[in-house]
């Protein structure tokens, strides 16, 4: 075996370049091929079929497509910059995405030497991330147009997302809530317990559906206190844990209800007044035609004394039927 004096710098160093996956080419300032690697000879063998050469003009091997880019980026690198972007370029009847670095080299006397290419097929890795940037876009614009408030928080329980709608319930713009602790949205009476729920909640999550009765106290940027409504789910991206959650304001449907039970209590009480205050005294003179019936054979003689009898059980009955209808309603509105 040979010993690194005995190896000639030119053969170490295509070696090195050949076992790169990378296409690489060393250029003049006149674009001639001074130097290129195995990777980047078996590309143009399978493109052009034909057998790149030391002294060739690399213009002739540049995609049409691409054309314009390397001459812009070749000016810029003969004046001493360093080039790294990325490109889609057409391959046949397909197009592919290459990364291109490019930069001067230079030798011990600070002349230049040529320009290094360096070409990287990077297609599969940007239409995966085309693609999840797409996927992103479509949840962003799902979670904006939602017609109800949306958080994201990750596991520090920091907002990283919100929708329009969040804006309108609680007053704050996407940058001015933007990292924030969700404690921001929870009254400070409430803090302490509703830090121990979500750190409970992490360490265990599960999914809160709407309509479940999870009523939280929250708090607007002016200080308006609310009641809402939460859905929490928990899904991991990227590796990192992230709560969704959904908030409904229902300060007004919580109010109604109140509302509603104080109208319960109202006719509670109306029915109670009906059943004993206005029955006990119909009851007690019904009590008095029935005693005046036994004691006199003659009271039914008596002008319009029937005609009292009929008018008393006609009341009676009256104040049953305003009774039960009463409770009637008030059954029903309880369910």
């Amino acid at each position: 075996m040979l010993n690194s004096s005995e190896i000639p710098l030119i053969d170490t160093l295509k070696a090195i370049l050949d076992s790169s996956p990378e296409s690489f080419v060393l250029l003049s300032a006149n674009h001639s091929i001074l130097l290129f690697n195995r990777t980047l000879q078996e590309t143009i063998a399978k493109h052009y079929n034909v057998e790149i050469q030391i002294g060739d003009d690399y213009r002739t091997y540049v995609l049409e497509s691409t054309k314009k880019l390397y001459d812009e980026s070749f000016q810029k690198a003969i004046q001493g910059e360093i080039i790294i972007l990325q490109d889609e370029a057409i391959v046949g009847k397909t197009t592919v995405w290459f990364e291109y670095k490019m930069n001067p080299v230079y030798d011990i006397k600070n002349q230049l030497i040529g320009i290094a290419l360096y070409i990287k097929n990077i297609n599969a890795q940007k239409k995966a991330e085309i693609s999840r940037h797409e996927s992103e876009m479509k949840f962003r614009r799902i979670i904006e147009t939602a017609p109800i408030a949306i958080l994201i928080v990750d596991s520090n329980m920091h907002i990283t997302l919100s929708n329009p709608e969040t804006e309108k319930i609680f007053g704050y713009t996407h940058q001015e809530i933007l990292n924030q602790h969700i404690d921001v949205l929870i009254p400070s009476r409430f803090k302490e317990q509703h830090h121990h729920h979500t750190t409970e909640y992490l360490q265990s999550p599960r999914m809160y559906q709407m309509g479940a009765g999870r009523f939280i106290p929250a708090i607007t940027k002016d200080g308006k206190e609310l009641i809402v409504e939460v859905s929490l789910n928990s899904f991991v991206v990227s590796g990192k844990k992230l709560v969704l959650a959904m908030i409904q304001d229902v300060t007004a449907r919580i109010q109604n209800e109140i509302q509603l039970k104080e109208q319960v209590q109202i006719l509670e009480k109306i029915a109670w007044q009906h059943s004993h205050e206005i029955r006990r005294p119909v009851a007690n003179i019904k009590g008095l035609i029935d005693l005046i019936n036994m004691d006199y054979d003659e009271v039914q003689s008596i002008p319009n004394w029937q005609y009292l009898e009929e008018e008393v059980e006609s009341l009676d009955k009256v104040i049953h039927k305003i009774v039960a209808d009463t409770y009637r309603d008030l059954k029903q509105k309880k369910s």
